[in-house]
C-alpha cells in the first residue's frame, strides 16, 4: 500500500485545463506519507476518519505541524481529468499559499 498525505487547499485551485474549482484529492509525497489531512491555513491536521488498523495515537496527531518549505502537491481534476501539479508554501508551521504549476 502506498501511503500519501491529502491536501485541501482553500481557496480551492483551479485546474488548468478546464477551469473546474478543486479542492479535495490533493496529494502528496513530499513530506511523512503517513495520511495526514491538511487544510489550507490550519496549522495541525484536520479530523478524519480511521480504520482502527491505521489509527495513530490521536493526541500526538492533532499536536503535528508541517515543516517550513515548499511541497508539491498532485490530482487529477474530477471535472476534466487533467493532471494538476501546485507548490504550497508552508511557514512558522502553517501552511499559508498554494501556488498552480503548469503540468
Amino acid at each position: 500500500m502506498s501511503l500519501y498525505d491529502d491536501f485541501y487547499p482553500d481557496p480551492k485551485v483551479d485546474c488548468i485545463n478546464c477551469g473546474h474549482a478543486i479542492g479535495t484529492n490533493w496529494q502528496s509525497k513530499d513530506l511523512d506519507c503517513i495520511l495526514f489531512t491538511w487544510k489550507q491555513g490550519i496549522k495541525n491536521p484536520i479530523p478524519k476518519k480511521w480504520d482502527a488498523e491505521i489509527r495513530p495515537n490521536l493526541d500526538e496527531y492533532y499536536k503535528s505541524e508541517l515543516p517550513d518549505g515548499e511541497y508539491e502537491i498532485y490530482t487529477n481534476c474530477e471535472e476534466c481529468g487533467s493532471w494538476n501539479v501546485a507548490m504550497i508554501k508552508v511557514r512558522d508551521g502553517i501552511w499559508n499559499e498554494t501556488i498552480q504549476q503548469l503540468a
